[in-house]
């Protein structure tokens, strides 16, 4: 699917007040360089990062309560139990991104870590999904560091289209955290 200047874009990431100023760095360059409109679907992994954002109040950011996700998958409840902090972070991550695919009216949703910078228009980035409806990036390790310890994979940028090829991953994603 190409995307246009007038598609509306999704973006999804969780954070707690450590990384808000970050996220909202983040917001500012996107606002700067997307030509297109889009939603900010922001999980808010505390009560502190969730009232300042509900205060500011910002155009295209709809903040989330951890509640909200735990109670839309209790199973991450029982998770939470037996992993850490950053543990349990990455657990949520498929999840934030299936609660907004499921929860809004949209047909796509890219999850994003919070300390990235948007030097161009992400549509660039989006038009090389072509018809495929995942895209995922290769960590490229260089020795001594290998994908043991964080996967294959880098979670940065994982834009998912709204159809059975995205939600099929985004199950397995789910099951295999």
């Amino acid at each position: 699917m190409a995307f246009g200047t007038n598609d509306k874009l999704n973006f999804c990431l969780m954070t707690t007040a450590n990384y808000l100023t970050k996220a909202l760095v983040m917001y500012d360059s996107l606002v700067k360089e997307s030509k297109n409109d889009f939603n900010f679907f922001y999980f808010t992994f505390d009560e502190l990062t969730y009232e300042y954002l509900k205060k500011i109040n910002y155009k295209n950011i709809i903040p989330i309560k951890l509640q909200e996700l735990e109670s839309f998958y209790p199973e991450l409840l029982e998770t939470k139990k037996n992993r850490g902090k950053a543990e349990y972070f990455f657990t949520c991550t498929p999840h934030i991104i299936d609660y907004a695919l499921k929860n809004y009216d949209i047909t796509h949703v890219t999850y994003l870590d919070a300390d990235l910078f948007f030097y161009d228009d992400p549509i660039t980035i989006y038009n090389e999904l072509k018809d495929n409806s995942v895209l995922i990036t290769d960590h490229r390790y260089y020795p001594p560091n290998n994908e043991s310890v964080s996967g294959k994979y880098c979670v940065q940028f994982i834009p998912v289209m709204n159809d059975e090829y995205g939600n099929k991953v985004i199950d397995w994603y789910k099951e295999n955290v």
